[in-house]
């Protein structure tokens, strides 16, 4: 300030030789020092970022330059195990900014791959206004391809090692939960064929010894035939069975290749558990002899009830009510759906292959024909006899059997319900 004792409109005259200064300090103005659209590219030159800014437009007093950090977001404890030391603030200087056209360069290599915040302050004189606001953005540092390559092969060598790992586990686990052999275990020479085959040891190799009838617990009735067919007879008994005496139906060949089909039918029926399915308690054998341990049905065959009614003008509806012949229908239905979950054909179904137990309820039996298969479909190839009447056409130009044949041997069945037992296409 200077004073003037003769001012006019273009000149000031007489005036002091020392004018009197004084300084005077603005209010600062929050987030004036703030930049402004922070980014980052990737640089022309691998492993090069260029990161840029736009400046403060009015900070709070002379802008002198920049503060970078690279803040990492891991712990400084992983920093450690990398070797490199952390990332300490970096300042640009303002000349050096405009110089690169309002950029800055950074190396990648000068950084551990990772996630970093990087974040831009201004520095500014007096610095007593600085660095109260900043603008940070998220920067991954990725690997670099040998980095990569060490680490893949590192991962896929844990990989390998922990499946050998589990491999042994599942090795030692079947081990140790194989069932043991039997006290007295014995083979059978196959070399030595003098004679008949003894099946009381042949049923030995082929079922475990929870599915072994001892013949003294099993009782057989000579005399009662419950049924008679290719595969031999069944006859009526009982089996002694955890302290209690149950009736049970018992399935005998008589011919060697009949007592080979009897031990497929047995190891099949052995799997299946379904109400629906006549139940095998096991199979028992003597020297000569096999024998099928099943559920006694009192009822007997469905064929034979069927043609036991007493109708009235031939009409089922007679003898049973609409709900009593849809109880059979999804009986034996249900049954059959079992069978095709688990991917056996039966090939057999009948109305004289079901069986009725005291309360009336229809069990699927004679599975002597049944096959489990691993695909869709099973082709015969052998000269085994096919009950014509229930197969499906396409049976006898392709000889393939699917669950498709059992749906039509069950279409078979319906009829041979709503007609009493009639047979089909008589």
């Amino acid at each position: 300030v200077i004073a003037c004792h003769a001012p006019t409109p273009n000149r000031n005259v007489l005036c002091s030789l020392h004018p009197i200064p004084i300084e005077v300090i603005t209010r600062m103005k929050h987030g004036a020092n703030q930049v402004r659209n922070l980014e980052i590219r990737e640089g022309d030159e691998e492993d090069l970022k260029i990161v840029s800014w736009e400046p403060p437009r009015q900070p709070n007093g002379k802008l002198l330059g920049y503060i970078i950090n690279m803040h990492p977001k891991t712990s400084h404890a992983h920093w450690a195990s990398t070797g490199f030391q952390v990332p300490q603030p970096l300042c640009v200087s303002v000349q050096d900014f405009e110089a690169k056209n309002n950029t800055h360069e950074m190396n990648e290599r000068d950084f551990p791959p990772g996630l970093y915040d990087l974040s831009i302050k201004t520095y500014t004189n007096p610095p007593t206004y600085t660095n109260e606001s900043n603008e940070n953005i998220l920067v991954e540092i990725k690997m670099k391809g040998v980095e990569a390559a060490t680490l893949d092969i590192s991962i896929w060598i844990i990989v390998f090692i922990l499946f050998l790992l589990l491999l042994v586990v599942i090795v030692v686990f079947l081990h140790k939960t194989r069932p043991k052999k039997p006290e007295g275990f014995v083979t059978v020479n196959p070399r030595y064929d003098t004679g008949p085959p003894t099946w009381s040891l042949k049923i030995l190799n082929i079922f475990s010894r929870e599915y072994i009838i001892d013949m003294q617990d099993l009782k057989l009735d000579e005399g009662c035939e419950l049924g008679k067919g290719n595969f031999g007879l069944v006859l009526k008994g009982t089996l002694s069975l955890n302290s209690a005496t149950i009736p049970i139906a018992a399935k005998v060949a008589t011919e060697n290749q009949e007592k080979d089909d009897i031990i497929q039918e047995a190891k099949l029926m052995l799997k299946l558990d379904c109400y629906h399915l006549v139940k095998a308690y096991g199979i028992a054998a003597s020297p000569t002899q096999v024998y099928l341990v099943m559920d006694f049905m009192v009822g007997g065959s469905l064929s034979k009830f069927l043609r036991s009614l007493r109708l009235v003008d031939n009409d089922i509806f007679s003898a049973l009510t609409l709900d009593q012949i849809c109880a059979m229908g999804v009986q034996i239905a249900d049954g059959m759906a079992y069978m095709a979950c688990n991917r056996i054909v039966h090939r057999d179904l009948a109305a004289r292959n079901c069986l009725i137990d005291d309360q009336r309820n229809i069990k699927i039996s004679d599975f002597g024909m049944s096959r489990l298969t691993d695909s869709d479909y099973y082709q015969n190839c052998t000269t085994k006899c096919f009950p014509v009447r229930w197969l499906p056409p396409e049976y006898l130009t392709n000889y393939r059997f699917t669950c498709k044949s059992d749906v039509w041997s069950y279409g078979i069945v319906l009829w041979e319900i709503l007609a009493a037992g009639a047979t089909p296409y008589k």
